[in-house]
């Protein structure tokens, strides 16, 4: 077949080269909105990470009665699969870009040991830190 049209054998590269340009420029993008996305959340100082852990908005929301006990457990656990599925996409580690996020994780694990939630450490997710 090859050897009756010779420009076939290009013509099939040149479609395969176009379709993985095409995907690697499609992950390029994700990944850059990605980091968007995760900077708004555990970014710089004006991130929401930012307001919860450090100035304080969870305790605030704590006391509020409208807190959920299994809030901090469940965001992790959410937390350790993005940042899986982050890594895998990157290739980086979301915890090394975004360290805020890790705060989140302290803060529950103080709130454990302090005795603020009402379930036992034992139901903390299987790796409560993300990245780990």
């Amino acid at each position: 077949m090859f050897k009756s049209d010779a420009t076939m054998a290009s013509s099939m590269y040149d479609g395969l080269y176009d379709s993985f340009s095409a995907t690697l420029d499609r992950i390029e993008k994700i990944g850059h909105f990605a980091d968007k996305e995760l900077t708004i959340l555990f970014g710089d100082s004006d991130s929401w990470a930012s307001y919860l852990i450090d100035q304080g908005g969870i305790t605030e929301w704590e006391r509020s009665g409208r807190f959920e006990p299994d809030f901090l457990k469940n965001f992790l656990s959410i937390l350790v699969k993005v940042n899986g599925l982050y890594e895998e996409l990157t290739g980086r580690k979301m915890t090394a870009l975004f360290p805020r996020s890790g705060k989140i994780h302290a803060h529950y694990s103080l709130r454990e040991i302090l005795g603020g939630g009402r379930r036992a450490r034992a139901d903390a997710p299987a790796s409560s830190r993300p990245g780990c």
